[in-house]
C-alpha cells in the first residue's frame, strides 16, 4: 500500500504560512534590504538564499553584482564597501554572508557594526545572512528583525515533514510503500538536506518503476548521521567511554563538524527528555503517544524506546545542561568546538562516585 501522508493535527502551521508569505513577496518582487535564514535545517535555510538571490540577480553572469563572506576571513568594513558599490548595469546588489562567526563572543563588536550598519545600506543593496544558530538577544539579529526579515529554518512538524517527503516521491512520478516510508524515516532522520539525498537515491534506483519498495530503501540507504549520533549517546548511557569515542571519530572521519554534533546530541537529548516527562505524566501512554505529543519524528522515537525505560528524567536533564553549558563555552571562545565536544563525552562518561 502506498504511502498517503499523515493523518493527525491538521491545524494551522505557522512556518508553513510564513513560507508562503515569503514565497509570495519574493515572486511578487517585493524585497526587503536584509534577509537572515537561520535554523537547523540546511536545506531551508539554502532553498530560501538561493531562491532569493535568483530572484534578485536573475540567471545570468551575477559575478559583478554579488559579494560573498564566509567563516571569519572578513571583516565588516569589507562587507561595507561592498555594500557601497553601485550595481554594475543592474538593479541591485547582492551581499551574502554565510555561516561566520560574527554570534561568538571574540567578534561581538564586529557583529553590533553590522548591525548598525542594516537598515542604512543603498536601497540596490540586498544583505542576506544564513546561519545555522544566532543568538536572538544579539543587536545583529534584533537589527535584521527591524530592518528586514528574520526567518527561521527550523525543524518541521512530523505531519508537515511527511508530507513533504511524499511530495518529493510524486513530484518524480513515483509513489512509496507505508513499511518502505517508515524505514526511510527511520535510516534518513529529519535532517531535510539528507532526505532530499536518500530521495534521489531512491529514485533513481527504481528507475521507471512507479514505486519505491522497503527491500529498495534497505539496497540505497546507508546509515546515517543522526543513527550514529545516537549510537553514541546510547554508549554513553552505558558509560562505555571507548565505545562513545569511537562513534564520534567516525563521525569526525565523516567530516562531520564538532558543532553540528554537539548540536545533534542537544537535539537528542532534548527530544528524549520531554518524551521521558510525558510519559511520566501519563502512565500507560505508549512511547510513540508521547513521540506524537512533543512533535518528535517516529522515526526517532523508534530509537529512543529501547533506551527511556532504563534512564531518569534526572540523567537526561543533566546530560542535555552539558551540552548546553558546552555550546555556550565553544561560542564564547572558552573552549574549540573539537575541545567542547571531546570534554562532553568524558564527562558523560565518567564513573558513578560512590557514596
Amino acid at each position: 500500500m502506498a504511502y498517503q501522508g499523515f493523518h493527525g493535527d491538521k491545524g494551522k502551521n505557522d512556518f508553513l504560512d510564513r513560507q508562503k508569505k515569503l514565497n509570495d513577496e519574493i515572486a511578487a518582487g517585493r524585497f526587503r534590504g536584509a534577509y537572515l535564514f537561520y535554523g537547523a535545517q540546511d536545506y531551508l535555510r539554502f532553498q530560501n538564499r538561493d531562491k532569493l538571490k535568483k530572484a534578485l540577480l536573475g540567471d545570468g553572469d551575477v559575478s559583478m553584482n554579488f559579494a560573498e563572506f564566509r567563516s571569519d576571513s572578513f571583516t565588516v568594513q569589507q562587507v561595507v564597501e561592498a555594500a557601497e558599490t553601485v550595481p554594475f548595469f543592474a538593479d541591485r546588489r547582492v551581499i551574502l554572508l554565510e555561516n561566520t562567526d560574527l554570534w561568538t563572543k571574540d567578534k561581538k563588536a564586529e557583529g553590533e557594526r553590522l548591525a548598525a550598519y542594516i537598515g542604512t545600506q543603498p536601497e540596490t543593496t540586498v544583505i542576506i545572512m544564513s546561519e545555522p544558530s544566532v543568538d536572538k538577544r544579539q543587536k545583529l539579529f534584533l537589527s535584521f528583525r527591524k530592518n528586514g526579515e528574520a526567518f527561521e529554518c527550523g525543524e518541521l512538524s512530523d505531519r508537515d515533514y511527511r508530507s513533504w517527503v511524499v511530495r518529493r516521491f510524486a513530484a518524480e512520478g513515483k509513489a512509496i510503500r507505508e513499511s518502505a516510508f517508515e524505514l526511510l524515516l527511520a535510516y534518513a532522520g529529519s535532517d531535510m538536506l539528507n532526505m532530499s539525498s536518500e530521495i534521489a537515491k531512491a529514485v533513481s534506483y527504481v528507475g521507471d518503476r512507479k514505486e519505491v519498495t522497503e527491500e529498495d530503501i534497505r539496497a540505497i540507504c546507508s546509515r546515517q548521521l543522526q543513527d550514529r549520533i545516537f549510537d553514541m549517546i546510547a554508549a554513553i548511557g552505558r558509560r562505555d567511554r571507548d565505545g562513545a569515542f569511537s562513534c564520534y571519530m567516525d563521525l569526525v572521519a565523516l567530516q562531520t563538524p564538532p558543532q553540528v554534533i554537539l548540536s545533534l546530541m542537544e537535539r537528542q537529548y532534548g527530544q528524549m527528555l520531554k518524551m521521558k516527562e510525558t510519559l511520566q505524566k501519563t502512565p500507560g501512554m505508549s512511547v510513540y503517544d508521547a513521540a506524537a505529543a512533543d512533535g518528535v519524528p517516529y522515526g526517532a522515537a523508534r530509537q529512543y524506546a529501547p533506551l527511556l525505560p532504563s534512564v531518569s528524567a534526572a540523567v537526561l536533564r543533566a546530560a542535555l545542561e552539558r551540552c548546553v553549558n558546552a555550546d555556550a563555552a565553544y561560542k564564547n571562545g572558552k573552549y574549540t568546538d573539537r575541545l567542547a565536544v571531546e570534554k562532553t563525552i568524558v564527562e558523560l562518561t565518567a564513573p558513578v562516585r560512590k557514596r
